[in-house]
């Protein structure tokens, strides 16, 4: 019988990257693409959950400024995106890569958003707090209080920069004229007008969430200037949304695992590898966990154990 593996964002990130410059991630490269072809040929099943991970690819766009709001329209809003010409070309195209895999990975049924029961609850507040303790010392980006100044800066002064055609548009995200927008409350702050590179990278975040700040303030409210409440009740909605802890995605890739009895989940998180395999034991340790037989592999890992299957 083949075997089932549970698949996370960092595999699609694989399979649509170009070989690694860094030697420690070829392994996991060249593992991928013999493991994807054993997938082509039905030697072993790839699964996931297409809310979960359709939420983080949204997530992981929208750090680099680009708003999808679902897979369906994914090649439209990365080609509107595109238009705006401020991105590579060669990241255009890994980024639709992206969803050529993702749609070809077979989706579990959906379970509910909300944890079930105590036992789940309890579950999920050891694997988060105590397995993946790891996650609390990990540098994230996290909208500091300048940044949610800014933010609110530009929501006061969209009257001074949409037309009432414009802002009644509500199919187009119009990049260019949120850039602007963004870069004049970034210089009033002094900040660097940075948008590539590793310098960029807390902009391209912060513009990932101005544009859906834009999108959801056009939707809710038909005129402008926005109102002080309402601008406060936007913000805090996309906030909400787009800044999820990546201890509670992982937990919740996990939780999946267990709720289909899957025993094998494939990431190349080798952090998120160690520390679950090696803390595990604080869950089994419980009667009501004991039967879980989940393991966390890396794509090299698992090529291993398939060559012994």
């Amino acid at each position: 019988m083949s075997i089932t593996a549970y698949v996370d964002f960092s595999i699609l990130d694989t399979l649509a990257s170009s070989p690694p410059e860094k030697s420690k991630h070829i392994p996991h490269w060249q593992s991928m693409r013999a493991i994807w072809r054993k997938f082509i040929d039905n030697d072993i099943r790839l699964v996931t959950s297409g809310m979960d991970l359709e939420m983080d690819i949204i997530l992981w766009l929208n750090s680099r400024g680009c708003c999808i709001t679902d897979t369906m329209r994914a090649m439209e809003a990365i080609d509107e995106f595109e238009r705006w010409d401020k991105i590579e070309k060669d990241n255009i195209r890994k980024w639709k890569r992206i969803f050529v895999f993702y749609e070809q990975i077979d989706f579990l049924p959906n379970t509910a958003d909300k944890l079930k029961n105590d036992t789940e609850k309890r579950l999920a507040s050891l694997i988060r707090d105590e397995v993946l303790d790891f996650r609390k010392y990990e540098p994230a980006f996290l909208p500091s209080e300048e940044d949610f100044n800014i933010l609110n800066d530009c929501s006061t002064s969209l009257h001074l920069w949409y037309t009432d055609t414009s802002w009644k548009d509500l199919k187009r995200t119009d990049y260019q004229l949120n850039w602007e927008i963004l870069l004049s409350a970034l210089s009033r702050y002094g900040r660097k007008a940075v948008f590539e590179g590793d310098e960029g990278e807390r902009n391209r975040n912060l513009f990932g969430l101005w544009n859906r700040i834009v999108g959801l303030s056009k939707k809710s409210s038909g005129k402008l200037p926005l109102e002080k409440s309402h601008i406060d009740f936007v913000l805090a909605t996309v906030l909400k949304k787009y800044q999820s802890k990546q201890a509670d995605r992982d937990t919740q890739h996990i939780l999946n695992c267990i709720r289909h009895g899957i025993d094998v989940f494939m990431t190349t998180d080798d952090r998120l590898i160690e520390a679950f395999n090696e803390k595990k034991h604080i869950y089994l340790q419980y009667p009501e966990y004991a039967a879980i037989k989940l393991n966390l592999v890396s794509p090299s890992g698992l090529e291993i154990k398939l060559s012994y299957a």
